[in-house]
């Protein structure tokens, strides 16, 4: 395959990046094809700025470069599958907004290759949402991944058989060691090309929805607030309530005996207050408090220790950075190596 050089479009201002990044072609491109690039499990629009670029420029990365597949360069007029891939830009790998300029150069191009007597196929205007996503499935049918399955296989028969008794045995366990990293890279990377633009699809509409749940969970909110701050301001009215006309009575008894009379002489009359609703009852729903207890520390210093929890994370940074310099009562800081694999 070739090797070309590409500068990413930025998508929001439409500016070419001033970085280069390699790609094999799987199709013949020229300098200034506009074409889309995966990139880190999404794709983007790029440029092609140098062709035919030499294997050696890449030699120290080549595990790392991506593949521009067939069929990413942006077609220009030439029959129906340039307006189908014009659409398919448009949405990439996720469902975007096309407006009302492109709707209308899509149709416009549609016309010029089937006039009006000829075939046609009606691209609705507006903004519409495009909900097709270009995804990939049935990946027990790759024959990438069956590839990679294959050396996966073997590796596995040759780590059951291993056995490191020098330091050449060493080596070879190495090497193999790295080509198993290379084939985790291999595997995350053929995973995200199958659930990469899905993973872009469901969060594209997540953020769509969004819209709707932000200013309804707000609506929400406040109704709830007023409606629980009225049933509370009730509940403590009627409480209220209850203390006064107990204080009125235990006052009036205190007087009765202070006069050695044994009569009251001051108007034990209960202040009346309505007892609250527990539940309003609508004529589509009921809303009423629903006992939620929880908990607020007063003193850090009189928790038991059965409810305290180790700062792991605290410990953890301690244990990598400070271990030799900073002691914690109760806590032993040890050294386990792990084995560290890396290619040339």
């Amino acid at each position: 395959m070739n090797i070309v050089n590409v500068k990413y479009v930025d998508s929001t201002t439409g500016e070419i990046q001033p970085r280069e990044y390699s790609y094999f072609a799987e199709d013949p491109l020229e300098v200034g094809d506009q074409v889309i690039v995966p990139v880190r499990g999404h794709s983007m629009t790029a440029i092609v700025t140098a062709i035919n670029v030499p294997e050696a420029e890449i030699e120290a990365f080549r595990d790392a470069v991506k593949t521009i597949p067939a069929g990413a360069k942006e077609i220009g007029v030439g029959g129906m599958e340039s307006a189908r891939a014009t659409i398919q830009v448009l949405a990439t790998e996720n469902s975007v907004k096309v407006s009302i300029a492109d709707c209308a150069a899509i149709q416009e191009k549609m016309a010029e290759i089937y006039p009006p007597s000829g075939r046609t196929e009606v691209v609705p205007c507006g903004l519409v949402e495009v909900t097709r996503a270009v995804v990939k499935i049935g990946p027990g049918h790759d024959p990438a991944v069956q590839n990679l399955l294959g050396e996966i296989m073997k590796l596995r028969e040759w780590a059951d058989k291993l056995a490191i008794t020098d330091e050449p045995s060493a080596k070879v366990a190495t090497n193999d060691l790295t080509i198993i990293s290379r084939l985790k890279k291999a595997v995350e990377e053929k995973r995200q090309e199958y659930v990469g633009p899905l993973n872009a699809h469901v969060k594209a509409v997540n953020e769509s929805f969004k819209l709707l749940t932000g200013p309804l969970e707000e609506l929400d909110r406040l109704a709830r607030k007023k409606v629980e701050d009225y049933k509370i301001a009730a509940i403590q009215k009627a409480r209220r309530a209850e203390e006064l006309n107990q204080q009125i009575e235990e006052i009036a008894r205190e007087q009765a005996k202070l006069s050695g009379t044994g009569e009251f002489t001051v108007d034990t009359t209960p202040v009346v207050v309505p007892p609250p609703v527990k539940t309003t009852r609508a004529e589509i729903g009921s809303s009423g408090l629903t006992d939620c207890w929880t908990y607020e520390i007063v003193d850090p210093n009189l928790i038991p220790r059965e409810f305290m929890l180790v700062d792991t994370a605290m410990l953890n940074m301690i244990a990598k950075k400070h271990h030799d310099q900073k002691p914690v009562a109760g806590v032993r800081f040890f050294n386990k190596p792990t084995l560290s694999v890396r290619g040339k």
